[in-house]
């Protein structure tokens, strides 16, 4: 009965976050993005860039590259961020990035987390399920 219980518990929880919109413009790491969340059951959809996702996409989460910073702007950053949470007031978004800067502006920047490119697996998951929890 416990175990039950549990696993109720936990489908509520993925219930939370199931549509999963990845901004991302590196085809290895999309790949990357797309074994790992589809093997943890999420839909997902892949876009390079913003401007790219459907126009009636709701997703639940948004996990995002700083696509097209070649070099990191902190004010670039942030509008980057601020466009995607203008399209998605609501919805929690995750940075993944290989600018280490972002991980000390990680406050500015407005997103739910930041995870500094490369990451293990794990930790990619593990913040899919805190937030997947609020």
């Amino acid at each position: 009965m416990l175990v039950k219980i549990a696993l109720l518990a936990q489908s509520r929880q993925r219930a939370l976050v199931t549509h999963i919109l990845v901004i991302e413009d590196d085809r290895p790491i999309r790949d990357l993005f797309r074994d790992v969340l589809s093997d943890e059951g999420y839909d997902v959809v892949f876009v390079e860039r913003l401007e790219h996702a459907a126009a009636d996409a709701d997703p639940d989460l948004v996990i995002t590259d700083l696509a097209g910073l070649h070099g990191y702007d902190s004010g670039l950053a942030r509008a980057l961020v601020h466009r995607v949470q203008e399209r998605y007031p609501r919805t929690p978004i995750i940075v993944c990035t290989a600018h280490g800067q972002a991980l000390d502006e990680s406050d500015q920047l407005g997103a739910a987390a930041v995870l500094r490119k490369p990451f293990p697996i794990e930790t990619l998951v593990d913040t899919l399920a805190r937030l997947a929890s609020r």
